[in-house]
């Protein structure tokens, strides 16, 4: 993924975050294209979570709701540092020490949306359909169980219930959760043939600020396949030139381009796409998960990508950082003065390079390139130089004791 790739959080403090997650996981972004349903294409349920639809549950019965509680507020600590797996289990741990306690049931099942991609829907459904048999006017268990239930194909019965939700402020006034209950109804009104529905809801979806880039990004490109079917061409390249605006290497924005300019008999900027399309596609494809373990792989598409794709930045800072994840410091400098010297002295690039040679264990030639840093204030210098010596450190095995005693020498005027 690129170093651009957006945050991703379900239910927590951040709703930016929110929505950014839950975006990619329910709605396909960054996923490719197929992997995502169309826009206006009911998901296939899968066999073996459809009989999840409608099993018999029994209603949670209150335990010991103060030491869930506590293990409740663990949890939400562990997301707030990213612990997925650990806030998970505690989640679990909370559930049962009080399986009525909502609060525990409703953010692990947002946490299993966030996770699942669709192999584990009908989990989180089950949580949410025992959050609203302990409190059936619970709206933010009402507006989890639409969304898996619209995932899982069930979309008759997922419309009422994120209508409701929507009723309810708890939902509808927070950022992530209704902008994601607004762009669910969305989808369900283009699998059920009411495109200007669609079109009108995603537009509304996209109007409730503030929106994550990758998750406005998703909504626009929602919009240009309903547009591009109805043959409404320009307008649907205008959704993807501003969707590919906000987030550069969503494989599906490529892929759409490639088809509306091929439709409009540009030939030559359909073979672009389509090839940026192939190499954005291979680096993010989430089942090839051999990519990811194979790091030789990795930096030949990204080498490809920036040599297909010159001007995008994004590019060739995702293989700079990948060349010095793999300590391959040499090369990642020839990327960055190659950048540099287009691009002159921005600050990001000012930043890769000294990494790139502090890593080598040139702290000198680090402290040199990193002069040229454009003046900024104490908290952002300090978040940079703590950057580079984090790469010298691990790349040259270095203490913390050792990084203690570089990092206050950096830090004298």
């Amino acid at each position: 993924m690129s170093a651009a790739a957006p945050a991703r959080r379900a239910v927590r403090a951040a709703p930016r975050r929110a929505a950014a997650l839950l975006a990619a996981a329910l709605f396909g972004c960054s996923r490719g294209e197929e992997a995502a349903p169309a826009a206006g294409r009911t998901p296939a349920p899968l066999p073996d979570e459809t009989s999840l639809l409608d099993a018999p549950l029994e209603r949670p019965q209150r335990g010991d709701t103060a030491s869930a509680l506590v293990l409740y507020r663990q949890a939400r600590a562990a997301l707030d540092r990213d612990e997925l797996d650990g806030a998970q289990s505690l989640f679990e741990a909370a559930l049962q020490a009080d399986p009525a306690l909502n609060l525990a049931r409703n953010d692990l099942g947002f946490l299993l949306l966030e996770r699942a991609g669709r192999g584990a829907f009908g989990e989180a459904l089950r949580h949410f359909r025992l959050a609203r048999l302990a409190a059936a006017d619970d709206a933010l268990a009402a507006c989890g169980e639409g969304l898996a239930r619209r995932e899982l194909g069930d979309l008759e019965r997922a419309r009422p219930l994120l209508e409701f939700a929507l009723r309810d402020l708890a939902v509808s006034a927070e950022p992530g959760r209704g902008t994601l209950a607004r762009a669910a109804l969305a989808s369900i009104a283009a699998a059920q043939g009411d495109v200007e529905g669609a079109l009108a809801g995603y537009a509304d979806a996209l109007e409730r600020a503030p929106l994550p880039p990758g998750t406005a990004a998703h909504f626009r490109l929602a919009r240009a396949e309903l547009l591009q079917e109805r043959g409404a061409l320009e307008a649907a390249a205008s959704e993807v030139e501003q969707a590919l605006q906000l987030a550069p290497e969503e494989p599906r924005g490529h892929l759409l381009m490639a088809q509306l300019a091929a439709r409009r008999g540009d030939g030559e900027r359909a073979a672009v796409e389509r090839r940026r399309h192939e190499l954005l596609r291979a680096l993010q494809d989430h089942t090839a998960l051999r990519f990811r373990r194979d790091a030789a792989r990795t930096l030949e598409l990204r080498r490809a990508l920036v040599a297909e794709w010159p001007d995008h930045l994004g590019g060739v800072v995702a293989l700079a950082e990948e060349l010095l994840a793999q300590r391959q410091h040499a090369d990642a400098l020839q990327v960055v003065a190659a950048a540099r010297a287009t691009r002159g002295a921005l600050p990001l690039l000012i930043v890769l390079a000294a990494r790139a040679h502090a890593g080598a264990g040139d702290l000198a030639a680090a402290r040199q390139v990193f002069a040229a840093l454009p003046p900024c204030g104490p908290a952002e210098r300090l978040a940079a130089v703590r950057l580079v010596l984090a790469q010298w450190q691990r790349d040259q095995g270095k203490s913390a004791a050792e990084l203690a005693r570089e990092l206050a020498a950096w830090s004298e005027p």
